[in-house]
Order: structure tokens, then C-alpha cells, then sequence
């Protein structure tokens, strides 16, 4: 008997699948305060040491010197910190896809689960804090009745194009608000002076940490979306060809697999987006995501209905 999607809506909303779901969530968080303290470090604080020295008109070498520090300890510290969580968090995420698709778990090519004590400890914590509203029928329920496999890769879709928007206003965000802050930066610094220590001290020091996180963010953001479209595009070519009968039911299966493995290192690659601008789209990109998934779910029962 052809299994379908029901099962998938099922284990989602069970003990063990809201419990990786609520760890993942919780990883995600810690992941997201070292994402904030780099925001504080690579652009607060050198804002405020160049406010600084543009109102006294003393300091720039102190000055300089620690921004100089800070960069150091985000490239060889914190950015790792951040990176390690969201490794962390990608690997829950990766289990709890696994456990709700009925997918081999590939140690070969993850390595080891997360602990159990990690994973137990992380979503109780969540779940104390938040409960589990907001994690109930993490995939759309419409894949309920069309076959497993179809349903997972439905699923699997849901996952690469859910903050594609999000990245790119993000992105946008991103190269504005560098332009400004580097605009009056220059603007103001050169009615100061314009010796050349001057300028090093007062203007290059103290934007070069701006420079190096508002590029590494550009960058990892764009690398983001251009894997999550070319995911997109592998993923509805293996939908189209199983509705139209080039790709056969058991080849996807196997290919199933492949693809959660794709997504698992376009997860653990990826950067989070800034604080608030998910939130803030959240509603929409939850209705996005359904509309979606009903029209994947429409074009199969077009097919494989009968009348």
C-alpha cells in the first residue's frame, strides 16, 4: 500500500518531533546572540568610537587600537562561535527532517547526531519559554493526502524557499545602510582634517570593521539565495517530472535522500538574517508557504485523481 503525506503530518506534531523542532529553535536562538554581539562589535562600537573621536578631536590612536582588537576577536572568536551554533542547529534540523520524512539519517556524511542530553536540555528550554504554539504543523497540512514522497519533497521545497525574501531584504538593507553610514562618515571626517594619519586613524580604522562584516554579510546572504534558487529549481524539476511520468516513483525516493543532504549543508553554510525582519514578514511568509504547498498539492490531484 502507497503510503502518503499523512504520516509526515503526524510525526511533526508528535513528543519527538516537536522536541527536535523546539531544540532546533532554541540552537538557532543562541546562534542569533553571537550573530548580536558581532553586530555590536563590527558596527555599534565602531560607530560610537568614531562619534567619539569626532567630538573630542583626541583619541584616534586608543581609539584605533581597540576597534583593531575587536576585528581580531571576531575573525578568530566570535564568528566562530556563531558559525559552530548554526552547525549545531543545522544538525537538529537535519534530524528532526530526517525522523518526520522517514529518511536515513546519514552519519557517514554528517557525522554524529547531536547529543541527546544537548537536544533534550535545548528544547525543554524552549518549550518552557515559549511552548509549542508556534512549532505545531511545521509543514503544511495539505500535503496530507498526496503520496510520501511527493509530500516530502513538497516539504523539502518549503525549506529553501521559505526565507529567500527574507535574505534579500535583508541584502538590500545591508548595502543602504553601509552607503549612509559610510557617506557621512567621509563627509564629516574630511571637514576635519585631511592629513593622511588623520584620515587613517579617524576614518579607515574606524570604518574597516563596518567594511569587513557589511561585505562578509552581503556575501553570505547572496550565496544563500543563489543556492536556495538553484535547490528551488532541482526540487520542482522532480515534482514536474513525477507528475508528468519522467521520473519514476522509486528514483525519487532514492533521491530524496540526496536532496535532504543538499539542504542540510545549505543550512549549515548559511548566515541568520538580522534580528526582527523575519518577525516582522513571518505572517505573510506563513501564508506564502501554504499557498505554495496547495498548489503543488491542486497539480497532483489533477493528476492522479480520478474523476
Amino acid at each position: 500500500m502507497t503510503t502518503s503525506g499523512h504520516e509526515l503530518c503526524v510525526r511533526q506534531n508528535d513528543k519527538k518531533g516537536i522536541g527536535l523542532l523546539a531544540a532546533r529553535q532554541e540552537t538557532f536562538r543562541m546562534a542569533r546572540h553571537a550573530f548580536v554581539a558581532q553586530i555590536i562589535l563590527m558596527v555599534a562600537l565602531p560607530l560610537a568610537a568614531w562619534t567619539i573621536v569626532t567630538i573630542l578631536g583626541d583619541g584616534r590612536m586608543v581609539v584605533a587600537s581597540i576597534i583593531l582588537f575587536l576585528t581580531i576577536f571576531d575573525i578568530l572568536v566570535l564568528d566562530r562561535v556563531y558559525r559552530d551554533k548554526i552547525i549545531s542547529a543545522s544538525r537538529i534540523a537535519q534530524e528532526f527532517d530526517c525522523y518526520v520524512f522517514g529518511l536515513p539519517y546519514d552519519n557517514l556524511f554528517l557525522k554524529s547526531p547531536e547529543d541527546i542530553e544537548k537536544i533534550s536540555e535545548r528544547g525543554a528550554r524552549f518549550l518552557e519559554q515559549n511552548g509549542d504554539s508556534k512549532l505545531l504543523n511545521w509543514y503544511s497540512t495539505s500535503i496530507t493526502d498526496v503520496r510520501k514522497i511527493f509530500a516530502i519533497i513538497v516539504s523539502q521545497r518549503t525549506n529553501v524557499t521559505y526565507d529567500k525574501r527574507v535574505r534579500n531584504t535583508y541584502r538590500t538593507i545591508i548595502f543602504v545602510s553601509l552607503f549612509v553610514a559610510l557617506l557621512v562618515m567621509a563627509i564629516v571626517t574630511l571637514t576635519m582634517g585631511q592629513t593622511f594619519e588623520f584620515l587613517v586613524t579617524a576614518l579607515f580604522l574606524p570604518a574597516a570593521p563596518l567594511l569587513i562584516w557589511s561585505f562578509r554579510e552581503w556575501k553570505r546572504q547572496k550565496d544563500a539565495v543563489d543556492e536556495a534558487v538553484r535547490l528551488q529549481a532541482y526540487l520542482e524539476a522532480q515534482l514536474n517530472g513525477l507528475l508528468i511520468g519522467q521520473i519514476a516513483w522509486d528514483l525519487a525516493k532514492e533521491e530524496t535522500n540526496r536532496i535532504q543532504n543538499a539542504i542540510y549543508l545549505w543550512r549549515s553554510t548559511n548566515p541568520l538574517s538580522f534580528p526582527g525582519i523575519y518577525w516582522m514578514m513571518r505572517d505573510r511568509l506563513e501564508e506564502n508557504m501554504k499557498n505554495a504547498a496547495t498548489y503543488w498539492v491542486t497539480r497532483y490531484s489533477d493528476v492522479f485523481t480520478e474523476s
